[in-house]
């Protein structure tokens, strides 16, 4: 199996069990392990696309935003961590943390549809507003929309470690 194909497989499999596992081990997110690699810039591009730069940055996937920049440039996808590393800072300027972010779910069910402002409420208007007005064309795997094409750099990182992946990925389906 290509390094493609695996990538293309682990983006379904790793939100089921035993791989959906692999984002509550201890170390995670560590940058020397290639699954951990795949499963921060899958989960990064999943969330972007089915719900935002809001929705990737309230979610658990963007409690990781600082591993998720030093990923892409281990990748050697740099203009890709220079959106995210603006990201932070946007964050940094309007004092907006992930555990922030998080805290306004508290008494909320799992799974409840609510917007960004319903859940935040005016508090973090224009944090929404700059995030929204200089990220919400930010796609990261998509070559059509995104700066660079971090996927094939993705792609190429890991063929040249790629019996390393596919150690990682038998042991945890074994």
């Amino acid at each position: 199996m290509s390094v493609d194909q695996l990538l293309q497989e682990l983006s379904i499999r790793i939100y089921e069990e035993p791989l959906a596992a692999t984002r509550h081990e201890s170390d995670y997110p560590n940058l020397s392990n290639p699954l951990h690699i795949s499963v921060l810039l899958i989960d990064c591009d999943t969330e972007i696309n089915m719900n935002g730069m809001l929705g990737f940055l309230e979610n658990s996937s963007g409690q990781h935003l600082g591993k998720t920049v030093e990923a892409l440039e281990l990748i050697g996808s740099h203009k890709s961590a220079e959106v995210l590393r603006s990201v932070q800072e946007c964050m940094g300027s309007h004092h907006v943390t992930w555990e922030r972010l998080r805290e306004d779910f508290e008494g909320h069910e799992a799974f409840e549809v609510t917007s960004f402002s319903e859940l935040h409420g005016n508090a973090l208007r224009d944090f929404a507003d700059e995030i929204g007005n200089r990220f919400s064309e930010f796609d990261l795997f998509n070559t059509l929309y995104s700066l660079e094409d971090a996927y094939s750099l993705l792609v190429k990182h890991l063929e040249l470690i790629s019996w390393k992946l596919n150690d990682e990925v038998s042991k945890r389906s074994a």
